[in-house]
């Protein structure tokens, strides 16, 4: 489609900018990282080969055949046509849906279901929970972990898989896994590990820490999940299947045997 309107030519350049990584700030401050980035954007448009700044962004593919109609869009905006598609993304779909089946504040804030300047990142805020547990613990391993992150604290993508299947009944144990694997990831099996042998248990106490931080920040999705099963429980014990009717009349049933 043409970029005939101020909104659809805001979108395309919010488009842009997120394809950077600039999707934390506000809409506004991402149409402006774009102005101010206008030079090295064209620069792409006329020799990505030569200038290879968009190898930099966190999506270098999508932000290259960004640049690509941007300067287009730049040098012949009269007939200029746009292709890409702009991505909206939801913040944790499960807990959104949470949020608002319990009426729930914090997590609706947590989640961007409540209107914010800026976009809330609630992986980043599981992790920040959790290094502060790390720093004010008296125990062994909260103290390795300490000194092994150091001021980086708790990396924000290991606290994401499990914040992220929550609601779709992930359990502490499968919380350890996850950490474990991740922490293996990080460091060769068959060299020292700077926990030594005990490295196991040192995720899983980390794990733990997650596992309590999430459902910290998450509030009543665990209480809410927990009635959940129950009702199905109850409603197994009888034979039945869980059913219930939407709003719209439309009837769900759901059974498993």
């Amino acid at each position: 489609k043409p970029l005939d309107t101020k909104e659809a030519a805001e979108w395309f350049l919010i488009t842009g900018a997120n394809t950077w990584g600039n999707d934390k700030v506000t809409f506004s401050d991402r149409v402006d990282w774009v102005a101010a980035n206008h030079e090295q954007i064209m620069e792409v448009f006329e020799d990505p080969c030569s200038c290879r700044w968009w190898e930099d962004a966190d999506s270098p593919w999508e932000f290259l055949a960004w640049a690509l109609e941007y300067g287009a869009w730049q040098t012949n905006p009269e007939t200029f046509v746009s292709k890409i598609p702009v991505h909206m993304d939801g913040s944790n779909n499960g807990l959104q849906l949470y949020s608002l089946l319990l009426r729930d504040p914090q997590n609706a804030k947590a989640t961007n279901v409540s209107p914010s300047e800026t976009p809330q990142d609630l992986y980043q805020d599981v992790a920040d929970k959790t290094w502060e547990t790390v720093q004010t613990t008296d125990h062994e391993y909260g103290q390795l972990w300490a000194g092994y992150f150091g001021d980086a604290g708790i990396p924000r993508k290991l606290c994401k898989k499990p914040v992220m299947t929550l609601p779709y009944g992930v359990t502490r144990w499968s919380c350890s896994g996850h950490v474990q694997s991740w922490y293996e990831d990080e460091h060769n099996v068959t060299k020292d590990h700077p926990f030594g042998s005990r490295y196991r248990q040192a995720c899983k106490w980390l794990a733990h820490q997650i596992w309590n931080s999430t459902l910290t920040v998450t509030g009543g999705a665990m209480d809410c999940m927990q009635w959940l099963r129950s009702i199905a429980k109850t409603m197994s014990d009888h034979g039945l299947g869980v059913y219930w009717t939407a709003p719209s009349g439309f009837q769900v049933y759901q059974e498993y045997t």
